[in-house]
C-alpha cells in the first residue's frame, strides 16, 4: 500500500514530539532524584532543540543556582523573564542574593511576601567580594556544643559567634544589637529546627572582621537568644550565629580537629575534581551533598549546627529502611526552643569518602525540607558527624572534602 509523504511527515513530527517529551520527563526524574549533573546535560540538549520552552529554562536556572552560578542564572533570567513583572521572583531573589546584590534582590523578596526583609535589603550596599590577598586562620574559642570564634563587629565590639553551616543568614542576640546600635526593621516569624517558629527582627550589620579579613555588609536576624536557648551554649554563652551567607564569597574550612576556621580567596584551598566531591546550594543557602546511610545512597543537608546527633531522618524514611528507633523521647534544641525527639541507630554513615560507624541519629515526624526544593532531601547530617573532620568548601565550584 502506498503511503503519502504527508502521512510520513506527520508520523515523524509525532515521533519527534514523543521523543522530546520522554527525554524531558527523564530530565525531571533525574532532577527529583538529585542527579543534577546528568539532568543538566539532558536539559542543555533539549534547550538546544527548543530554546523557546520556558519550562526548560526554569529548570536550567534552578540548576545554575544549585551549582552556585548566580551570574549565569541572572543572564538566563534576563533572556527569558521580565525583571519588572517577573514570573519567577524566587529565582531572581536568590540569584541577586548570591551575587551580594541586596538592593536588586529586595523587590523580588517583597513580591514573595517578605516585606520586612525586603525593606532591610533595600538599605544595604552590595556585599564585599573576597580580598584576593587575605587568608586567615581563626582559632575556636570553644567547641561545645558548636565551634565559637571571636570577631570584631562594626569596628568596635568583640563578639563570640557560633559557626553554623545550617544557617543562611547571620543571627545576633538582641542585647548585642542594642549595644551596637544596629538599624532594625520590623518583626517577622522565622522557622527553626523541628518546625518551631520564633519571632525575629531584621537588621543591618555593616562589618564583621577577622584580623585582615572583613565580611559584609550583611542582613542579620535579631532575636533574644538567651530566652530561646537558655543554657544551650553553657557558661560562656554566645552573641550570635555566623551563617553561610557571610562566608560564601570565600573558600572556607571548618577544621574541627585543628580547632580553627580558615578563610581564603576563591580557589586557594586547592580542591580538585580528583580529591573532592560535588555539593550544591539549595534554596538560599542550604548546603546539600550525596552520602550513604548503611547501603542507601541519599541526598543530605549538611548542618553543623545540629550539635548532638550525627543525622536526622523523618519517620517515613526510618520506617522504609527499617532502622531501629528508641521508644523514649529526648529533648533537642532549635532556634524556636525545645523539641521532643526519638533517637535511631544506623551501622554506617559516609560522606565524601569519610565514614562513621555506630551512628546515633534523631527522628522527627516529618522533615520540612524533604521536598521543598523539587528534589528529595533525605535528612540532615549534623555536627556530631562533621566534628570528626576538617570540612573544606569551595563555594565557587561547589566542591567539598572531609579530611581526618
Amino acid at each position: 500500500m502506498a503511503v503519502s509523504s504527508s502521512s510520513s511527515s506527520r508520523r515523524g513530527v509525532v515521533h519527534a514530539a514523543t521523543d522530546f517529551l520522554a527525554r524531558y520527563r527523564q530530565a525531571l526524574t533525574l532532577f527529583v532524584a538529585g542527579r543534577f549533573v546528568p539532568a543538566r546535560a539532558l536539559l542543555e540538549e533539549l534547550l538546544a532543540e527548543r530554546p523557546q520552552e520556558r519550562a526548560l529554562w526554569e529548570k536550567r536556572i534552578q540548576l545554575d543556582l544549585l551549582d552556585n552560578r548566580p551570574a549565569e542564572a541572572l543572564a538566563a533570567l534576563r533572556q527569558v523573564d521580565d525583571p519588572g513583572e517577573p514570573q519567577w521572583p524566587g529565582l531572581w531573589a536568590v540569584a541577586h542574593l548570591r551575587q551580594g546584590q541586596y538592593r536588586a534582590a529586595a523587590p523580588h523578596f517583597d513580591r514573595l511576601g517578605q516585606s520586612v526583609r525586603a525593606a532591610v535589603l533595600a538599605r544595604l550596599d552590595d556585599q564585599r567580594p573576597a580580598d584576593p590577598r587575605a587568608r586567615i586562620r581563626v582559632p575556636f574559642r570553644f567547641t561545645h556544643p558548636l565551634p565559637v570564634v571571636a570577631a570584631t563587629l562594626e569596628d568596635e565590639e568583640e563578639a563570640l559567634l557560633a559557626l553554623d553551616t545550617g544557617a543562611g543568614e547571620t543571627l545576633l542576640d538582641a542585647g548585642l544589637a542594642r549595644r551596637l546600635g544596629l538599624r532594625l526593621g520590623g518583626t517577622t516569624r522565622a522557622r527553626f529546627a523541628g518546625g518551631l517558629p520564633a519571632e525575629v527582627r531584621y537588621g543591618v550589620l555593616e562589618e564583621v572582621r577577622f584580623g585582615t579579613v572583613t565580611l559584609g555588609p550583611l542582613p542579620v536576624q535579631v532575636m533574644d537568644m538567651q530566652a530561646a536557648l537558655p543554657g544551650f551554649f553553657g557558661p560562656h554563652g554566645v552573641d550570635g550565629l555566623l551563617g553561610l551567607q557571610a562566608l560564601w564569597r570565600h573558600d572556607l574550612a571548618l577544621d574541627f580537629p585543628g580547632g580553627c576556621l580558615e578563610l581564603a580567596p576563591p580557589g586557594q584551598l586547592g580542591l580538585t575534581d580528583a580529591d573532592s566531591s560535588r555539593c550544591w546550594l539549595a534554596g538560599e543557602a542550604h548546603l546539600v551533598a550525596r552520602g550513604t546511610l548503611n547501603d542507601a545512597s541519599l541526598m543530605w543537608f549538611l548542618d553543623s549546627g545540629m550539635a548532638d546527633f550525627e543525622c536526622l531522618l523523618p519517620e517515613p524514611t526510618v520506617a522504609a529502611w527499617r532502622l531501629p528507633v528508641s521508644e523514649a523521647t529526648h529533648q533537642a534544641w532549635g532556634g524556636g526552643g525545645v523539641v521532643e525527639v526519638r533517637t535511631l541507630h544506623a551501622e554506617r554513615l559516609c560522606l565524601a569518602g569519610a565514614c562513621r560507624r555506630d551512628v546515633r541519629g534523631v527522628v522527627l515526624p516529618q522533615f520540612p525540607l524533604e521536598t521543598a526544593y523539587g528534589f528529595h532531601l533525605a535528612g540532615i547530617v549534623g555536627g556530631a558527624f562533621l566534628s570528626h573532620f576538617r570540612l573544606e568548601l569551595d563555594c565557587t565550584r561547589m566542591h567539598y572534602r572531609l579530611l581526618p
